[in-house]
């Protein structure tokens, strides 16, 4: 059952759609015994990210990626770190998403440079922010496409970084 609403939820969010779907999987899963560290990652994105504020759960988020992380050290610091942006625990946010050796896509890695950048703006670091920022835009600017997170998280920075 797990990887069947994972993604569901990964697809209904990747085209904004049926989020009414997506968030009834998400209650779903919230009451099941999640082991796969895999899965515990995307677990703690999903309810540190969902779009509506009312389904969004970073505390919960924040024990999914913990959990995660005691599986596999070496990963899920992206997730932890969003979990911790997300309940305005800056410094450990920048302590998570500080640039790591684990292999990202270059689109990963662009959300990646977004919430370094917010979470630098968070802490008063305005110029390693907009150097963050500035490199994601500048990929983002390069690289088009239709991802709606990224357009949305990408939106929230500028928003945050009063760039509009």
């Amino acid at each position: 059952y797990v990887p069947s609403h994972l993604m569901r939820i990964a697809v209904c969010l990747d085209l904004e759609q049926n989020l009414d779907d997506a968030a009834e999987s998400l209650a779903f899963l919230k009451g099941r015994d999640i082991k796969r560290p895999v899965q515990l990652r995307y677990m703690a994105a999903f309810l540190a990210e969902f779009p509506d504020d009312t389904v969004r759960d970073p505390r919960l988020a924040l024990q999914y990626a913990e959990k995660a992380r005691q599986s596999e050290p070496n990963k899920g610091w992206f997730e932890l770190g969003l979990a911790h942006y997300r309940l305005g625990n800056w410094q450990q946010a920048l302590d998570a998403l500080k640039p790591r050796q684990q292999p990202f896509d270059k689109n990963f890695e662009c959300y990646h440079w977004i919430f370094l950048a917010m979470t630098h703006w968070q802490l008063g670091q305005k110029q390693d922010a907009r150097r963050w920022f500035d490199k994601a835009d500048n990929w983002i600017n390069e690289h088009p496409n239709k991802d709606p997170y990224l357009s949305r998280v990408r939106a929230e920075a500028r928003e945050l970084m009063e760039l509009d």
